[in-house]
């Protein structure tokens, strides 16, 4: 019995302040300085056991005018994304993100916004609402796709890409993103011309390359990097004793012998394995030494000759 006056005592003083002081016992904490005058008044926004109604918001906030006009009617400056915004949800629940109550914890207060409040339309029309947040890096400017391509509405990053939604000009410009990657070894700092001549933007390997510029490959001589450039720090360095089985010795002999001083760089003058291939590209004193040698041997072939002739004629 005593229990039960107890608890009937304590219904009825919770009854008197509920209807007395109800912020005191229910009120989440104080408003937002724009309804600092409602703080008193819970059934402006509120109805009893429902909580906020959206209705009771929008005949303050009308949709149409959010971004636009103040709730006084006073125009807003310059362009607002707000306005567009509010007018295409799928569904008219201001609560949903909104929470004027600051309570004693001001940041887990206020709700976190979703895009799933969004219409289609609007939700695949990202620049609409973030067009002052486009980056304007080289890549971003270059990006054809919109933006739900890469990226998507729960989060910024992590984001996929891909090439493809690159301009044409955007795709040949590599530089313009990987300059740092360019690789620096001695025959990435030789090549002007573009990296797709040679990569893709699928993947960096495998690369193709026009090594017709310097040596054409046959079958016995195949695409085997490493059987001619034994130095990958520097692909200009190559050698074709790897293969041949002619000593040094037997070639500077023989180049030589035809006033050709300067063998050391096989592919200047043979540009293939064809052995008739061959465009001589030596120096001029060379060519000159060649000329003096072929002169100096008909010269004794034509001395050889006359002494055989004065041979002759003291036999005779």
């Amino acid at each position: 019995m005593k229990t039960t006056l107890i608890i009937l005592a304590a219904g009825v003083v919770f009854a008197a302040l509920l209807v007395l002081y109800p912020q005191a016992l229910i009120n989440p904490g104080s408003l937002l300085a724009g309804h600092s005058r409602l703080q008193k008044d819970c059934l402006a926004c509120h109805k009893p056991f429902r909580g906020v109604a959206s209705e009771k918001c929008m005949r303050c906030h009308v949709p149409e005018n959010i971004g636009v006009m103040t709730v006084a009617d006073e125009p807003l400056p310059g362009p607002n994304h707000r306005a567009r915004f509010h007018k295409q949800l799928i569904e008219a629940d201001c609560s949903a993100c909104h929470s004027d109550h600051q309570g004693p914890e001001p940041a887990r207060a206020t709700r976190g916004f979703s895009h799933d409040l969004l219409a289609r339309a609007t939700l695949n029309r990202c620049e609409g609402c973030h067009d002052q947040q486009r980056p304007t890096d080289v890549t971003h400017q270059n990006v054809v796709a919109p933006c739900r391509s890469c990226h998507t509405p729960t989060g910024w990053k992590p984001a996929t890409f891909d090439h493809a939604r690159l301009t044409a000009a955007g795709q040949n410009a590599c530089q313009s993103c990987h300059a740092k990657d360019r690789p620096a070894d001695a025959l990435h700092r030789d090549i002007s011309q573009s990296c797709r001549q040679c990569h893709s933007t699928s993947r960096w390997k495998p690369s193709t390359f026009d090594h017709r510029r310097f040596f054409r490959f046959d079958r016995n001589h195949p695409s085997n990097c490493s059987s001619c450039h034994t130095t990958f720090e520097d692909f200009t360095q190559y050698t074709c004793y790897g293969c041949h089985e002619h000593r040094p010795a037997k070639i500077a002999r023989e180049h030589r012998e035809e006033g050709i001083f300067e063998f050391e760089d096989c592919t200047r003058c043979h540009r293939s394995g064809d052995e008739h291939d061959i465009r001589y590209r030596g120096r001029q004193e060379g060519a000159q030494e060649h000329d003096r040698r072929r002169k100096r041997r008909e010269n004794e072939e034509e001395d050889k000759e006359h002494e055989h002739e004065r041979e002759h004629e003291f036999m005779l």
